[in-house]
């Protein structure tokens, strides 16, 4: 099939290009708008942004529009509007609403009444932290809490209250809506770090546990994995500690106390609420096992999938390393698909320090600190989709170094902020055993769609993550993620994401991410066959406890089949 004719948003500028390294970047970009196929345009651009990107980048902001795609960045508690007829917005605007009121609460006593006001009125709440969900998970059409405003300083568990007080030293209490960027920064001034973490630290804690986000290494479970306790607010306002059965709290000693808060400790409340989607109340704080401060010593390396899949596929590597990352290149390229393979092992302090890497993420250089580089990078693909291949390629080729690089666990393990590019992104988890098969799925997919003129315009990631709690969670196995960035608005990026998840949920048992883009329905008993039909009863049961006037339902919940606006429907 021939190749869609696309005409993209970049569009040159009635500007003066002088003599310099600008002017070979602008004559092949004015040409490739003539000759968008032409290969050996197509391949000079590939080569002159991979030789001096920061020069590239310049010149397409300089000389070129570029859509501005709306992208929030640089949050903090007060980027938010708060009061009635505002618009609420995910970072990349790709999840919108018009709630009744977008509440800022600063105190419990706060929230609290901000709970009391959605009763009276009859209207569900939804709280969000930093917007970061590519799904609509964090949607609503009544109130919507902001929670960035309830962050109080991290402090130490109470000894006192603990079955075993000599594990106070690494349980902190913790507030659901800090970031994971200032949990780092507290805890490493305290000489402690996060037990592992995702490759991006803007999210909220609460935000990260409740859609079981994680990190890569099969010794290692998501972050609901390191939840002691949460601690939740109702849709009545009222304040509870959410345990195990063999929780890590004395009961009589917590009751003895006299806080108000409502000690409950009951494995299926708790694996509900480890994964609760932000339909199982409100959670205001976690009790959170940490550890020591500890270092990382990184290598990245080449080859090609056909090279490495069966090492994955027999599974030794994956448990040599404490950590295991590969990013494929979805695109062949020289008769295979490149590969960069990412291994950790944790190490002992140097003496030393390894000199910086700036650039530890796909695309990162690319960006080098250009205000608007990010929207020009997406323009880029949208105008010239068949340039995806060779800037993948050439990302992949920057980020490979064989030389020890050696970190702390949390500057390494964060590789880049990605909200500086207007993406998009799915992710899908499929049993370990079966990991390799399903990425060989994802790329006969992407070839498919390549030769139908759509380009994936991002990578293929895989992270291996031991078994996680939550009767809803990603990882009830020991599992590979294989997750699916692309940036928006390029031809396929719509399309794509709906192939991959069909195809990796049909023969694969897929579970996709809940905070990530997903088309996941409550047809045809879909989550019982996904999730176990026994998890989600029990998950079902716990939301109509917190829902019985369906103070948490939303679009998302009656997207999934969580709830229902059809006639007759009850409430929980």
């Amino acid at each position: 099939m021939a190749g869609n004719p696309i005409v993209g948003p970049l569009r040159r500028l009635a500007t003066v290009v002088t003599d310099g390294p600008e002017r070979a970047v602008v004559s092949t970009l004015e040409n490739l708008l003539q000759r968008p196929q032409d290969q050996g345009l197509l391949d000079d651009a590939a080569r002159l942004l991979s030789q001096d990107s920061k020069t590239f980048m310049q010149a397409v902001t300089k000389h070129f529009s570029v859509t501005a795609s709306g992208m929030l960045v640089n949050l903090t508690a007060d980027s938010f509007p708060c009061g009635t007829a505002k618009k609420w917005q995910n970072y990349v605007a790709t999840q919108t609403a018009e709630p009744f009121e977008i509440a800022c609460p600063k105190t419990v006593a706060d929230l609290q009444a901000v709970l009391a006001k959605a009763a009276a009125l009859g209207c569900p709440v939804r709280a969000a932290g930093s917007h970061h969900a590519w799904s609509d998970a964090a949607l609503t059409d009544g109130i919507a809490i902001e929670t960035r405003g309830l962050v109080e300083p991290i402090t130490p568990a109470d000894a006192t209250l603990l079955k075993d007080p000599a594990g106070a030293a690494t349980l902190y209490r913790v507030s659901g809506g800090m970031t994971i960027q200032d949990l780092n920064a507290a805890l490493d001034q305290r000489g402690l770090a996060l037990i592992n973490m995702g490759g991006y630290d803007g999210q909220t804690l609460a935000g990260v546990i409740s859609t079981s986000t994680h990190g890569s290494g099969l010794s290692l479970g998501a972050f609901p994995s390191f939840a002691e306790a949460l601690i939740a607010i109702d849709g009545n306002g009222k304040m509870l500690q959410i345990e195990k059965t063999a929780g890590i709290t004395d009961a009589a000693k917590f009751a003895a106390q006299g806080s108000g808060v409502q000690l409950i400790q009951d494995d299926k409340m708790f694996n509900a609420s480890a994964v609760g989607i932000g339909c199982l109340g409100i959670i205001y704080a976690v009790l959170l096992r940490v550890r020591a401060q500890y270092y990382l010593s990184e290598t990245r390396t080449l080859l090609k999938w056909t090279d490495l899949r069966d090492q994955l596929r027999e599974g030794s590597i994956l448990r040599q390393y404490r950590h295991v990352e590969v990013i494929v290149n979805p695109h062949v390229i020289d008769g295979g698909n490149t590969c960069l393979l990412t291994l950790r092992r944790e190490v002992p302090k140097p003496a030393a320090p390894s000199p910086p890497r700036p650039f530890r993420d796909v695309f990162a250089e690319f960006l080098a600190g250009i205000p608007g580089a990010g929207d020009a990078l997406a323009a880029l693909f949208q105008t010239f989709p068949a340039l995806s291949p060779q800037l993948v390629e050439g990302a992949l080729n920057n980020l490979e170094d064989a030389n020890e690089f050696v970190a702390l666990s949390y500057t390494m393990l964060n590789v880049g902020a990605a909200n500086g590019f207007p993406a998009v992104c799915s992710e899908i988890a499929v049993d370990l055993e079966q990991h390799v098969d399903a990425v060989d799925a994802v790329l006969a997919i992407a070839a498919q769609a390549r030769a139908e003129g759509a380009y994936q315009s991002g990578v293929v990631a895989l992270r291996y993550v031991a078994p996680s709690p939550g009767f809803l969670t990603m990882q009830p196995r020991e599992t590979c993620t294989i997750e699916l960035p692309m940036l928006r608005g390029v031809f396929g990026s719509d399309s794509l994401p709906w192939r991959y998840e069909k195809a990796l949920t049909e023969r694969f048992g897929g579970r996709p991410h809940w905070g990530q883009r997903n088309f996941l329905t409550g047809s045809h008993a879909m989550l019982e066959t996904i999730y176990g039909k026994q998890n989600v009863s029990d998950w079902m049961d716990v939301f109509r406890l917190f829902n019985p006037a369906g103070q948490f339902y939303s679009r998302f919940t009656d997207r999934v089949g969580l709830s229902s606006h059809a006639p007759g429907a009850a409430p929980g």
